[in-house]
């Protein structure tokens, strides 16, 4: 009987300690994880903070930005309408020096330099 009594004493003392060890690990694991989330709660609060500077800091340039953006844009148009309106004058000199040079080259198969029209005048 001793024995058995023995023996059971035995078998709660190793259960004892493998629960122990058992608690004590989780506690580890416990304290690590409270831990993790604390620095986690931490890193969440300074986001959140720099995130309201931001949104702070947006709100305040949103504006300007978007003045910033108008202007160009009617910038960018303002140009692109001084590009066509030279380029349509540079078309126009170019057609009109076309036409003279064809009419100077129609002119000179059709009429002699030495037409009267050309000569010189001559003093009196």
């Amino acid at each position: 009987m001793e024995e058995l009594i023995r023996s059971k004493n035995q078998v709660a003392d190793q259960l004892r300690e493998e629960g122990e060890k058992i608690v004590n690990e989780a506690s580890t694991q416990i304290i690590a994880l409270k831990s993790e989330v604390f620095c986690s709660q931490q890193d969440l609060d300074s986001l959140l903070s720099e995130k309201c500077l931001l949104d702070t800091e947006n709100e305040r340039l949103g504006p300007d930005a978007r003045q910033i953006q108008f202007q160009m844009e009617n910038e960018i148009h303002n140009l692109a309408s001084k590009i066509e309106e030279q380029q349509k004058i540079l078309k126009e000199k170019e057609d009109t020096i076309k036409a003279v040079r064809h009419h100077l080259l129609d002119s000179s198969n059709h009429r002699p330099l030495d037409s009267p029209k050309y000569r010189p005048l001559e003093s009196p």
